[in-house]
């Protein structure tokens, strides 16, 4: 079976989807039953290839996959199969069981659950052999054990209980039977402690007897397979237990866990170890009665020397220490641990190396943190005398001491009074002549520790002993030990100020340094670097009593050094300072926008210096790659930690902080690797998590948020990132606000006015020639080294030397010996003026440049952040940008715009069809050269005609394609009308492209419905569809071809009668200026339609439109003329009388189509309605021509030369003119001797042939009819 056959060749490292296939097509197969034919053999390759893909498949939509095929196999081959599937997850579930915890093991032992749970499901009600069934009982617990130990504990459970709840759901007895089984199975399997730990879980609420007789089972099994075993047990088989060990009580405990737990470590400690820290910790009961027999057990391992077993011992002592209540069994404990420390314990051998001390006193610390609440302090300073001081006296070793200073702070922890002897060990301790900063900062943090509240006025004696300390930081702040001590030394004095009063005033010359900023040595970058993580948290806390003192006039260099720390700093470091950010920002003194502002404004700080690496090597790239890692959490941890913080503050402090953190927010998502949408998780919880809140946020900040994104004329990253995330969220607030405002910014005409040659110089470098002509300019300007030739040999003439000369320049040019030549100085001059000329140029071109980027940088961003909602916008997008395209310096931005638009408007299509439409329109478009260097070259291989009508054709279809399924968009004919204005327009342009684009245009219309608000008519984009179907009228030859587009434009104003603008109807009135006939009736047929539209809000226009078409009744088309003598009664317009002097306009038009109408309209309104404006249009006309008869004279030099051409005679006005008065001679009366001055000698003597021609005829008109009665 060819399927089959594929399946078992390609599935394991095909791609996804050729994967997907492989197998869509083996489960058809089967579903058709074309694979009832499969012999045993072809079913056992089958489903060992299913098991070995459970670990290779790692993305989910695999695994479904997977699991469908599972389905489809188990139902077709049942018993058959059944067994071999069972074989192969055996084998895989094994493998998986062993490995170390990691993310993918859990998702596969999650769907190893799946598809166990369908093999289960399968064989319910099919009687099976006893061994198959306690093996499948064994691959379920083996993936439960996986799953269980690389999740957390609760979040494993909850996993796997959901997975035997769907399995108890559909096989009702299964739960009864899996614990008959485990009871019957003589020799338990490590994984069966996971799957007992699932069903405790689910029994302890819901099955009390159930859960009793697991409970049995899992001690018992847990005993004996952990504690009890002679090898040492898995990873994996320790952290499934927990539910198990949760379920033992103290009875229990002592008849079956203990004494083999006891027997175990006193045998072979080094295989059960690591098992009783888990041990320990999740018994529910006091362990005080036998700590100190566990202690002892536990002791030899602490001190064995191999690594492994003192880091499990030390866990097994912290873990001891939380289940003691007993505070007498914990000081015994302490006195125990003291003597192996001194040698004086005669069943532990005496401690030979450091790191066996280092762990005695570490399991010494540990104690301190006993839950027992009867720990007298006088047994714990008793235990100072006794043990503590003597040893940290005697001890010479600097790490040791350190650490016995450590362990110490966690007892003085328990502290509520402290007595002098315990001061004196301190003091001394800071005063001996041999200790160092290490040693002495260990005693500052156990002193910080120890003293609280009252009792730190009991370290006001130490002062001078403090403040030598934090002297020795300033004067040495170059060494960090000193640094960090100083530090101690600031805090502990800090504190005691703020208990005491009278003491503030010793701390003078502190508050001064502390202001000082060139004394500061806890704000410089060296400290923030090398501070160790205890200085990070002691930085932390003085950060926090600097704000409770009155005297730091400038936090900012401290908030800047808190800010580090933070982001630099493990997740327990940085815990403490978002404890301390709480607390500041609630409990101030001062106002709460101060200090949550200031903290905004050092994470500012923060990525404005953030450092950008520029290392290559690997290494460094991975260190940088993980420091980016945590700064990143970091700061997203920081920045949502201070919104949580100011959820209980007034509307306002939040509105003036969620402003401001947008900004910071989108520059840590540029610099770092913070979520995208981190502003909006701060808006969420600062507004604690009310939606109808951030909601009204939004609405009442809209102006506020926009002002804060688009203050600077040239947008900054981060503002561009804000602006698409705020028209990502909410388009309908944002989107058009910040479009309104790109397009404002889109200088269109300035990108223009930079010419090719201009561009050309930019992109060369600055100090570069890019004329290279002007070189070859300036080396005629070389002096000839024709003087002072030494004669060589007299043998020689002067012009053989000189041929000679000029034969070894030739050769030296050959062998490329010649350096640069060396210019004069007059030769240098013009260079360099050249090179001044580019760089102002350079400059000038950059600043355009740089201006349109940051512009379209913006567009882009917004198309990209808001995709389908950005379709409304679309159309005019395109109309902005196009023009762009025209400019070299603008042309490489405006084409990845457009281009970054295919997505949108092409969702549906999947190949290339889209970018070959927005790559031949750029084609189509602009300049050869232009597009050869900046557009890749595959898209410019197909030939320009070929490429038009393969697009205009498979445009079409994709259009009746859409148009079926109901997946037509009105932003799709937006783009691509570009693409048919320029087909229009090229010189090429055949009736069958016209026809093409309008049968295109057709279908939309037919789609256009006003139920639809995809493809509603206000959406259609009129004004270029308009000119675009006037543009076919006037190219196309074809009659045919003109009367489809007219009757495109007629449909176009028909579906948008309602909806046209003002802007739509000039187009209309432009267009009724046209040469060409055709053009001019498709026009006046299509304001006919929309002759309820024409009475407009705007008297300009509607005194525009009563003009135009006053002026078409006279058209010189006798069919034209009708169309618009018929509409004119039915728009109910008029001519006012302050509007008759617009008709001069259209007299002095150069186009004789317009001129010549406008000559007969004007008489004829002048006779019907206003004769009484004949003298004042007379006076007007004769000033009109008087202006055009003026012709200056041709501009000549100094010597009377001519420089410039004779100006061209703009005859045409003064024709125009003539033509009028022509048509008004009935109308002149008593003007008549007003008239003929004019004429006489002017008029009649003009210097054009026409317009004297048109002069006299209009003079002769006027005496025919007023020669008779006035001369």
């Amino acid at each position: 079976m060819e399927s089959l056959k594929n399946f078992v060749r390609y599935s394991w490292y095909s791609s996804p989807k050729v994967r997907t296939n492989i197998i869509n097509d083996l489960i058809e197969s089967f579903k058709t039953n074309q694979a009832d034919d499969l012999s045993d053999p072809a079913l056992k390759v089958l489903a060992h290839t299913i098991g070995q893909l459970i670990p290779l498949y790692t993305t989910t939509e695999s695994r479904i996959l997977l699991s469908t095929l599972l389905d489809e196999v188990i139902r077709k081959y049942k018993e058959r199969i059944l067994k071999l599937i069972i074989n192969a997850f055996d084998v895989q579930s094994r493998a998986i069981c062993k490995v170390h915890p990691h993310r993918n093991a859990r998702f596969q032992a999650d769907y190893g659950l799946i598809y166990m749970s369908k093999i289960i499901v399968a064989i319910n009600g099919i009687t099976i052999e006893e061994e198959t069934d306690k093996l499948i009982l064994l691959i379920f617990s083996r993936f439960t054990s996986t799953l269980l130990a690389d999740s957390s504990t609760s979040f494993g459970l909850k996993l796997a209980n959901k997975r035997l709840n769907s399995l108890f759901k559909q096989v009702p007895t299964l739960a009864e039977h899996w614990v008959t089984l485990l009871k019957s199975i003589s020799e338990h399997d490590l994984a069966h402690l996971g799957l007992i730990s699932s069903l405790l879980y689910r029994f302890k609420t819901k099955e009390p007897t159930l859960y009793e007789q697991v409970k049995s089972i899992g001690i018992d099994s847990y005993s004996k397979l952990i504690l009890g075993t002679r090898t040492k047990p898995y990873e994996t088989a320790l952290k499934p237990c927990n539910e198990i060990l949760s379920s033992i009580d103290i009875e229990t405990f002592k008849t079956k866990v203990y004494p083999i737990l006891n027997r175990s470590l006193l045998r072979n400690p080094e295989i059960i170890i690591e098992a009783v820290p888990s041990l320990l910790s999740n018994l529910q009961f006091d362990l005080s009665y036998t700590a100190n027999e566990l202690a002892k057990l536990l002791a030899p391992p602490l001190i064995s020397k191999t690594e492994s077993l003192e880091a499990s011992a030390l866990a097994s002592f912290r873990a001891l220490a939380r289940q003691i209540s007993n505070g007498e069994t914990a000081i015994s404990i302490v006195q125990y641990l003291f003597n192996i420390l001194n040698g004086t314990e005669s069943s532990v051998n005496k401690l030979s190396v450091i790191s066996q001390r280092e762990n005695v006193l570490s399991a010494i610390g540990t104690l301190s943190r006993s839950p027992s609440t009867n720990i007298a302090q006088d047994d714990i300073l008793k235990l100072f005398e006794k043990y503590f001081y003597p040893i940290i006296q005697q001890e010479v070793h600097e790490g040791l001491i350190c650490h016995m200073l450590q362990q110490m702070s966690s007892w003085c922890s328990r502290l509520t009074n402290v007595n002098q002897t315990l001061t004196d060990f301190f003091k001394k301790g800071l005063e001996q002549k041999n200790s160092t900063a290490i040693t002495r900062a260990a005693y500052l943090q156990c002193m910080l520790v120890t003293y609280k509240e009252d009792s730190l006025t009991s370290l006001i004696p130490l002062h001078s002993t403090l403040m030598a300390s934090y002297e020795r930081g300033l004067n040495q702040s170059t060494l960090i030990n000193c640094v960090h001590e100083a530090l101690l030394a600031a805090l502990i004095m800090i504190n005691i100020a703020q208990m005491s009063s009278s003491y503030d005033s010793k701390l003078t010359s502190l508050w001064s340094s502390l202001n000082d900023s060139k004394r500061q040595i806890f704000t410089t970058d060296k400290f923030q670097r090398e501070i160790n993580p205890a200085g990070a948290r002691t930085f932390f806390q003085f950060y926090e009593q600097l704000h409770g003192t009155l005297h730091i006039q400038e936090m900012i260099p401290y908030t800047r050094t808190f800010i580090y720390l933070i982001l630099h700093s493990s997740y327990e470091i940085r815990k403490q300072a978002y404890d301390i950010i709480r607390r500041l920002v609630n409990n101030l003194r001062s106002s709460e926008t101060d200090i949550s502002l200031a903290l905004l404004n050092g994470l500012n700080s923060y990525l404005d210096h953030f450092p950008i690496s520029n290392e290559s090597s690997t290494t460094d790239e991975t260190n940088q790659q993980i420091k980016l890692t945590t700064v990143s959490k970091s700061f997203e941890e920081t920045i949502l930690c201070l919104a949580k913080s100011m959820r209980m503050q007034d509307e306002n402090t939040k509105q003036i902080l969620s402003i401001r953190a947008l900004l910071v927010c989108c520059l840590s998502s540029i610099l770092l690797l913070t979520d995208e949408k981190l502003w909006l998780k701060f808006l969420y919880l600062i507004f604690d998590k009310q939606y109808k809140e951030i909601e009204n946020y939004f609405n009442n900040n809209i102006n506020s948020l926009v002002q804060i994104c688009t203050t600077n004329q040239r947008l900054t990253k981060d503002q561009i990132s804000a602006i698409g995330l705020l028209c990502s969220t909410k388009p309908n607030l944002f989107l058009k606000s910040f479009l309104q405002i790109a397009y404002q910014r889109l200088e269109v005409d300035r990108y223009l006015l930079v010419d090719k040659r201009s561009y050309e110089i930019m992109k060369t470098p600055s100090g570069q020639l890019y004329d290279k002509s002007v070189m070859e300019t300036i080396l005629k300007h070389e002096v000839k080294e024709t003087g002072n030739i030494k004669r060589e040999s007299k043998n020689y003439s002067y012009k053989e030397q000189m041929a000679a000369r000029e034969l070894e320049k030739e050769i030296a040019a050959k062998q490329k010996k010649t350096a640069e030549p060396q210019l004069t100085k007059k030769q240098q001059e013009m260079l360099q003026h050249q090179l001044d000329q580019e760089q102002t140029i350079r400059d000038s071109v950059k600043k355009i440049d740089e201006d349109a980027k940051n512009v379209f940088e913006v567009l882009i961003n917004i198309v990209k952040s808001t995709q389908e909602q950005f379709i409304p916008y679309l159309g005019e997008l395109v109309s902005h940008i196009w023009p762009a395209l025209q400019s070299p310096v603008a042309f490489s931005y405006a084409k990845d715009l457009y281009i970054t638009l295919v997505p949108i408007v092409f969702m549906n299509d999947k190949d290339t069809f889209g970018y070959a439409i927005a790559y031949l329109a750029v084609r189509l478009n602009c300049d050869p050269s232009t597009i050869h260097q900046q557009i890749d070259k595959r898209w410019l291989q197909e030939n320009l005609s070929s490429a038009v009508e393969r697009l205009l054709q498979r445009l079409y279809d994709n259009t009746q394609q859409a148009k079926t399924f109901n997946q037509l968009s009105i932003a799709r004919l937006d783009y691509c009308l570009p693409l048919f204005k320029n087909i229009v327009s090229h010189p090429k342009s055949t009736n069958e492209w016209a026809t093409s684009i309008l049968n295109i245009c057709r279908e939309y219309f037919s789609s256009v419905s006003t139920s639809d608000p995809d493809n509603h008519p206000s959406l259609l984009p009129r004004r270029d569809l308009i000119r675009l179907f006037l543009d076919i009228n006037a190219v196309s030859k074809s009659v045919q071809v003109q009367n489809d587009a007219s009757e495109m434009l007629e449909k176009l104003c028909e579906l948008c009668c309602t909806y046209e603008s003002d802007d739509d109807i000039r187009v209309l009135l432009e267009n009724l200026q046209s040469p060409i006939p055709s053009v001019r009736e498709s026009c006046i047929l299509s304001l006919k339609k929309l002759v309820n539209q024409l009475h407009t809000s705007h008297p300009i226009l509607e005194a525009d439109i009563a003009r135009r078409l006053l002026i078409t009744c006279e058209d010189s088309e006798e069919h034209v003329k009708n169309i618009a003598i018929e509409l004119w009664p039915q728009t109910k317009l008029s001519i006012k009388s302050e509007n008759v002097k617009d008709f001069l306009k259209d007299i002095v038009h150069r186009n004789y189509f317009v001129r010549e109408p406008a000559t007969h309209a004007l008489p004829k309104l002048l006779e019907n309605t206003y004769p009484q404006l004949v003298p004042f249009i007379l006076s007007d006309l004769f000033d009109i021509y008087t202006k055009n008869n003026k012709l200056s004279p041709p501009l000549v030099d100094q010597f009377g030369r001519q420089i410039q051409a004779q100006p061209i005679d703009t005859w045409e006005p003064r024709a125009g003119v003539a033509a009028c008065l022509f048509h008004m001679a009935s109308l002149v009366g008593n003007n008549i001797e007003d008239l003929f001055k004019f004429y006489v000698p002017t008029a009649l003597n003009d210097r054009n042939v026409d317009v004297r021609t048109e002069m006299l005829r209009a003079a002769t008109t006027t005496i025919d009819i007023h020669g008779r009665v006035c001369l």
